[in-house]
C-alpha cells in the first residue's frame, strides 16, 4: 500500500514519506481485507486517471500535494469503513 501512494504521487517530497507509513498504520489497519483491496484498487484508478501536470483542487487553507493526498485518501476510507 505505502508503495502504491508513494509511486503514484511523485510530487510528495522526501520529508513527507515517513508521514504514509504512519497514517496506513493509524488509519488503514482497521479496514478488513475485503476493504482494504477495495480501497487500494480505487485509489490507483483515481491515481491513474488524473492528467499528467493536473492536480486535485486544494483541501484545506494550504495548496500542498500532501493536504490533497492525505484527505482523498481519509474520504477514500470513509467509503470503504462503512
Amino acid at each position: 500500500m505505502i508503495r502504491r501512494l508513494t509511486r503514484q504521487r511523485r510530487r510528495i517530497s522526501d520529508e513527507h514519506e515517513s508521514t504514509l507509513p504512519i497514517w496506513h498504520q493509524e488509519h488503514l489497519s482497521d479496514l478488513n481485507d475485503d476493504a482494504f483491496e477495495k480501497f487500494t484498487d480505487e485509489f490507483e484508478r483515481s491515481a491513474q486517471g488524473t492528467p499528467t501536470g493536473r492536480q486535485r483542487r486544494a483541501a484545506g487553507a494550504r495548496n500542498e500535494d500532501l493536504t490533497k493526498l492525505l484527505r482523498f485518501a481519509e474520504n477514500l476510507k470513509r467509503k470503504y469503513s462503512a
